[in-house]
């Protein structure tokens, strides 16, 4: 859940094609191929794998593991869908705003 509710801080944008390419419904389990689902289904592995590792679960708060991981799957998608660094910049700045939860 801290995945998806970090997620609906993400800025909406518009791609050259002229569409909305990354809202996030109310229920991501049924979201469409975009941007934005691409990045939840991402960050909610990662976020699951670090249950695995104790050192993680153990030393930090959920909602930076969240964050963590939403961080990480912007950059791993990153070769194939562009989220242009405006938007990411912007992303960063709301979550800090909200939450004061800031990339190490």
């Amino acid at each position: 859940r801290i995945v998806t509710t970090l997620l609906r801080l993400l800025p909406e944008w518009t791609t050259t094609h002229g569409h909305n390419d990354n809202s996030i419904p109310h229920n991501p389990r049924h979201m469409n191929c975009t941007t934005a689902a691409a990045v939840y289904e991402m960050a909610s592995y990662l976020t699951e794998l670090t249950l695995c590792v104790s050192e993680i679960s153990f030393h930090y708060k959920p909602s930076e593991i969240a964050y963590a991981s939403i961080l990480c799957a912007m950059d791993a998608i990153e070769k194939k869908v562009l989220i242009p660094y405006e938007i990411r910049l912007k992303f960063m700045n709301k979550v800090m705003e909200c939450t004061n939860l800031t990339p190490r």
